[in-house]
């Protein structure tokens, strides 16, 4: 059964590394409008739907589930909104692929090994948890080739044109937003470029903070065993029990990333982009922006479904595989679409060698599970 966790976690982890590929195919709005409908739909409408269709009495789950569980989920989805936030902030200083490097390394590792050492001490030392440190060593191995990877991409790229953009909206070495945080990279409006050195240290900061932010998601998700409980007891499946801690979370997360895009728009006095275009045009873009919510949530209904099978080290287990297919994804869809014309071979084979190393730290991590 743990297999079967692994493979439907890894299933979710290629939903949420595709949720940023619609934009591709915007006609008028630019990131952050997108974004807004994006955050709106997949953090705060889809998520309820699901969980009222897929939890019996969701109001009296709520209700009854201890506070201090309910109140940890969200103060931990509202940090880890703030995570996705900072990783913009971060990567559009610093440049995407030191950028993504350090916070991806971050999240991967600490999102996995604070809920193994803090709620699981006796596992440290056991077969899985040899196996999981092993795993988070690896893919950060495999982080780093991909982000030299992006490196070698975004400077024959910029050669080849005489300069400019590397990789439209989402960003350098094939990274393409692969993240769980979740952050729009392209709320801020030059990806690639990589700011004076006297701001360089601020961008790190951010790196930093983001990194330590974002695996919040899965903290909050590691803290919610009781509210599961709770919908259990109300007559909840247990594949499906921790669809309100999931709607908690990310509706909290929301917070930031709403916050962040309507500042944009009054900062790019951008409002009347929405309203752009024909109505067909609006209509189009509005879609986009919904179908990237459900693939988003999507992939995280799966994460939690794999990770009631695993049993109770699903989050420490599942989430570098999560993190890993996340980033497999995002890559080969932006190698099948074009993101790395005018690279060589070598660029691309550093990007396959790193996917590959995302791949053996999955296998270890399967392994671990038997």
């Amino acid at each position: 059964m743990s297999i079967a966790g692994i493979l439907i976690i890894a299933a979710g982890g290629i939903l949420s590394g595709l949720y940023t590929a619609p934009m591709k195919w915007l006609r008028n709005w630019q990131l952050e409008h997108v974004w807004t409908v994006y955050a709106l739909y997949g953090m705060v409408l889809f998520p309820w739907m699901v969980t009222f269709f897929s939890v019996p009495n969701t109001a009296d789950v709520l209700r009854n589930s201890p506070g201090r569980a309910v109140g940890m989920t969200v103060l931990f989805g509202f940090l880890w909104g703030f995570g996705s936030v900072l990783f913009g902030k971060g990567t559009a200083i610093v440049g995407n692929s030191l950028g993504f490097s350090l916070i991806l390394g971050l999240t991967s590792a600490l999102g996995s090994a604070l809920p193994l050492v803090a709620l699981h001490t006796s596992e440290v030392g056991s077969k899985e948890g040899i196996c999981t440190w092993i795993s988070l060593v690896i893919a950060c191995c495999g982080l780093y080739v991909l982000s030299r990877a992006g490196v070698l991409r975004d400077q024959q790229q910029r050669s080849s044109k005489g300069g400019g953009r590397g990789a439209a909206i989402n960003g350098s070495g094939g990274e393409q937003q692969p993240l769980v945080t979740t952050t729009a990279e392209g709320i801020q409006h030059s990806p690639g470029a990589v700011q004076p050195i006297s701001s360089f240290s601020v961008g790190l900061l951010y790196c930093l903070a983001s990194g330590i932010l974002s695996p919040m998601f899965n903290i909050a998700a590691s803290l919610s065993a009781d509210v599961g409980d709770e919908a259990k007891a109300e007559g909840a499946d247990h594949l499906f029990a921790n669809n309100v801690a999931w709607a908690l979370t990310v509706t909290a997360g929301s917070c930031a990333n709403l916050g962040f895009c309507l500042v944009t728009c009054r900062a790019n006095n951008s409002w009347h982009i929405f309203s752009r275009g024909s109505v067909y045009d609006r209509f189009h873009d509005c879609m986009l922006g919904v179908l990237m919510g459900v693939l988003w949530y999507s992939g995280n209904i799966l994460y939690g479904i794999g990770v009631q099978i695993i049993g109770s080290l699903g989050t420490v287990l599942g989430w570098p595989v999560f993190m890993s297919f996340m980033v497999i994804a995002a890559n080969v869809f932006g190698f099948s679409t074009g993101e790395w014309k005018g690279t060589t071979a070598r660029a691309k084979a550093i990007m396959a060698v790193g996917l590959l190393i995302l791949l053996i730290a999955v296998a270890i991590v399967a392994v671990g599970s038997l």
